[in-house]
Parts: structure tokens; sequence; C-alpha cells
């Protein structure tokens, strides 16, 4: 995933921690996996929605 972009990651000691690229490629992914699971992640547009 990281090799084709999808994913990023960074080291915190010897801990690394994954997200998910902000790419078209990556949140076309995001959409289907959020569709096929009938379920819905927060983006931080709808975060910042929430926040007002």
């Amino acid at each position: 995933l990281k090799l084709h972009g999808l994913i990023t990651s960074r080291r915190d000691g010897k801990e690394v921690y994954y997200k998910l690229a902000e790419t078209d490629l990556a949140d076309l992914i995001h959409q289907m996996i959020d569709s096929y699971f009938n379920m819905v992640c927060p983006t931080k547009r709808h975060y910042h929605q929430e926040l007002r």
C-alpha cells in the first residue's frame, strides 16, 4: 500500500503510525470501503463542520 502511495507513515521512537494518503485514489478506495461495509468514517471536512 505504501509503495503505491495509498498510505503514509511516520515513526515515533519504536512505533510506526500509518494513515491513508491524501490522494484521489486513496479517497476513492476509502469511499468504496465505506460503501461496502455500510459505514462512514469521519473526515476532516465533517469533523470541522461538527465543531461549528
